[in-house]
């Protein structure tokens, strides 16, 4: 296993000071989190913008934006996902210049596509029959909006694009710069606490939280950003089909696939922490 996080070394030294202050560590963890927040609501502001100034004179817009806001916020996500990442390349370089090192062994692949795939089954039965989603209303509008979407479109969005970008942002920048300017431990705890706090709601936060330790900690097992976003890729799709199919979701959510999907879960997290650098 060729992870570049054993033993971390400074990236660019001659760029970042190898002491920096706490305002300078605070302004280098938040940067990547701000200027997608920034370009997400410029991107929104100006997509609403041009929807009514079309709405105006087209009745198929107009009735897009009448009936469901959805697509709206669909089209504004891609173009905020395309600007943002164009915005993090130097970043990017900066702090990971290879994504992917090569060809990945199958087993690591297969291992995380896999994982990924369990414990999102695993988390929304515990969370969906313990009542954990059913706290707040803000998750309840959110799913619903989600769900009205084709399933086409739901899986390219939220399964393929959305994971993209937060893996560069909460994998990629913000847990690479807090590994090297906090260590390990707070690395660990910031970077999943706050993705779980982006999402804005609790039963998000508490999955985001959960799943966002997995996923950073697959990250730093194998070293790749090919892993986080298999993992997150993976988990979204899955549940977003099984969110959208009302037969599959009854069958899914049983007492007994908390069982089940937990296991699967377990058995590949104490695998994966068992492989040797040379596995």
């Amino acid at each position: 296993m060729n992870n570049p996080f054993l033993p971390l070394k400074p990236i660019n030294k001659q760029e970042i000071l190898k002491e920096n202050g706490v305002f300078n560590k605070i302004i280098l963890l938040l940067l990547p989190l701000l200027i997608y927040e920034v370009v997400d609501f410029v991107v929104l502001y100006f997509t609403v913008f041009g929807a009514k100034v079309l709405a105006e004179n087209n009745e198929t817009v107009s009735r897009i934006l009448v009936e469901d806001s959805s697509y709206i916020s669909v089209l504004s996500g891609i173009l905020a996902i395309v600007a943002a990442s164009i915005i993090f390349i130097p970043f990017i370089r900066r702090e990971h210049p290879v994504l992917i090192a090569g060809k990945e062994p199958f087993n690591h692949v297969a291992l995380t596509i896999a994982l990924g795939i369990t414990a999102a089954i695993f988390i929304n039965c515990l969370f969906s029959l313990t009542g954990i989603t059913t706290i707040g209303t803000v998750y309840e509008g959110i799913a619903s909006r989600q769900m009205s979407l084709p399933i086409f479109v739901g899986i390219v969005f939220y399964g393929i694009l959305t994971p993209f970008i937060e893996e560069i942002v909460y994998r990629l920048l913000f847990f690479r710069i807090a590994l090297r300017e906090l260590g390990t431990v707070a690395a660990f705890i910031l970077s999943p606490l706050i993705f779980g706090l982006y999402h804005g709601n609790i039963p998000q936060a508490l999955y985001g939280i959960v799943m966002g330790t997995l996923i950073t900690w697959v990250y730093y097992r194998f070293g790749s950003f090919l892993y986080p976003y298999l993992f997150h890729a993976c988990a979204n799709i899955v549940i977003y089909i099984i969110m959208h199919n009302d037969a599959l979701n009854s069958i899914v959510m049983k007492p007994y696939m908390i069982g089940i999907f937990g296991g699967l879960s377990l058995g590949m997290i104490l695998y994966i922490g068992s492989l040797k650098a040379s596995d």
